[in-house]
């Protein structure tokens, strides 16, 4: 899932994906959801997207929604910038981390069901010894059929390389939680320094 302010992706190199040729291609994988209008640009053969899990889905929209409440009040009372102005500051941050929590919630789960530690960790062998009918079994009924089409993304099969690979202490999703919450902490104490992100390359899929 990857989320943006909508000026930050149109106005950042003069690129509108809503106006280009990506949209019309038959090959195309991925779905495209407008948080500001609703609008849906599904991909093809795509009828309908599965309902995101419950408790999930309303921890995000409580929290987008007094987001965008709070720095609207800031901009009527401070004059500060609205989230429209914000430009890919402040606002943005603020959103990403809403996004990493709402992911982080769906995943959390999944290291109980990983299967025999892959070495390689190709993509065959991870997708192989993921314990799929287990992770299913343990999410409620109404929750499932999200589920069951989550696992087969490509984002899903990365996650699970990346498990395999830095261990769930140490994954990509594990160091972005650890520097969010630095990132809070450090806000009330200065002293503390952030750490600098880590390059993680994931083994190439055999064709």
């Amino acid at each position: 899932l990857f989320g943006c302010l909508r000026q930050v992706f149109m106005e950042g190199d003069g690129f509108d994906l809503r106006e280009s040729m990506l949209l019309q291609d038959s090959d195309r994988d991925f779905t495209v959801v407008d948080l500001d209008t609703g609008e849906v640009e599904a991909a093809p053969g795509v009828d309908k997207l599965p309902a995101l899990p419950d408790a999930a889905r309303s921890r995000l929209r409580f929290g987008l929604t007094e987001l965008r409440a709070n720095f609207e009040a800031q901009h009527d009372v401070l004059r500060a910038p609205s989230p429209e102005q914000d430009n890919g500051g402040d606002f943005e941050e603020a959103a990403q981390k809403i996004f990493l929590s709402f992911t982080a919630e769906l995943l959390a789960s999944v290291p109980g069901s990983l299967g025999p530690h892959c070495e390689s960790a190709t993509a065959e062998s991870v997708s192989s010894s993921f314990r799929e009918s287990c992770f299913l079994s343990n999410v409620s009924e109404k929750d499932r059929p999200f589920f069951a089409v989550f696992v087969q993304t490509g984002s899903f099969l990365a996650y699970l390389q990346s498990l395999h690979l830095f261990g769930t202490q140490e994954s990509p999703l594990s160091e972005a939680m650890a520097c969010l919450s630095l990132h809070d902490d450090s806000s009330k104490d200065s002293s503390q320094h952030l750490p600098g992100p880590s390059r993680y390359v994931l083994p190439v899929q055999s064709e």
